[in-house]
């Protein structure tokens, strides 16, 4: 059986490879990374989070309003592409 401090390190490698993909403009290692932490339930890493929950601090104030869902469902649907 693989132990929690393997599985940590696996996690962690692969990771660091799918980061560098994503900043490289390979979008589909977002959803790859997030599915391989999952897999192993682990938390999200900080810089897998930033593109579904960040928003410029000018849509901070009207995300309740449907001007500011508009603002931010394009803006992800910019990363993601």
């Amino acid at each position: 059986m693989i132990s929690e401090e393997d599985t940590d390190q696996h996690l962690s490698e692969v990771l660091e490879i799918l980061k560098e993909i994503f900043e490289g403009g390979g979008k589909w290692a977002l959803l790859y990374a997030i599915y391989h932490c999952c897999l192993v339930k682990r938390p999200l890493p900080e810089w897998l989070q930033f593109p579904f929950f960040w928003t410029p601090m000018n849509l901070q104030k009207d995300l309740k309003s449907n001007r500011g869902m508009t603002h931010l469902i394009a803006y992800t649907q910019r990363v993601l592409m």
